[in-house]
């Protein structure tokens, strides 16, 4: 009996320490990957803004960029990247039919509500019908959409958007309330 008694005493001090063992290297594992799919995070929503900045920069538009956000947000990542590649992609799209084009960027956090603003130099004879036209490609039925993915996102989050036309140039501005996600 005193041979079990010591043999289960020394085998219970090794199970102690593989436990704690075990523990801190579960909590390191899940810091680790933590940490990791945060960078992850991170790097998808500004690859979005480099890729279209580097199609910009293709076909000579300048970009000026302000964005100052929190480091999580509470919007998933494939929302705000549709949200800002379709507006990205419209304003660059116009941009290539002007002499003089620009574009900028504001993104900012507005209290609870996701405050992004982009803004384009505009064709002067295209200020009429910029801002119910759906698309200026021949293939209607394939493009267009993207106004459509807008306003499905602003919904979802129940935002507005506004698109005006002021001073030579466009603007489409969007507000979404994240405070209660």
């Amino acid at each position: 009996v005193m041979m079990l008694k010591n043999y289960f005493d020394a085998v219970s001090g090794v199970i102690n320490y593989i436990g704690t063992f075990s523990l801190v290297s579960e909590l390191l594992l899940y810091y680790m990957v933590w940490q990791m799919t945060s960078e992850y995070s991170s790097r998808i929503q500004l690859q979005v803004i480099n890729l279209k900045c580097a199609t910009a920069h293709k076909y000579q538009i300048p970009m000026d960029i302000q964005i100052v956000l929190p480091p999580h947000l509470s919007i998933p990542d494939h929302h705000l990247c549709s949200l800002v590649a379709n507006l990205l992609d419209n304003a660059i799209e116009a941009s290539r039919k002007i002499e003089d084009p620009k574009i900028v960027i504001e993104m900012k956090m507005v209290k609870d509500y996701l405050s992004l603003t982009i803004r384009n130099k505009m064709d002067p004879s295209m200020q009429d019908k910029a801002l119910t036209i759906r698309t200026t490609k021949a293939d209607k039925k394939q493009h267009g959409l993207g106004r459509q993915i807008i306003d499905d996102i602003v919904r979802r989050y129940n935002g507005i958007s506004t698109r005006e036309i002021k001073d030579g140039w466009y603007i489409a501005s969007v507000m979404l309330e994240l405070g209660a996600e």
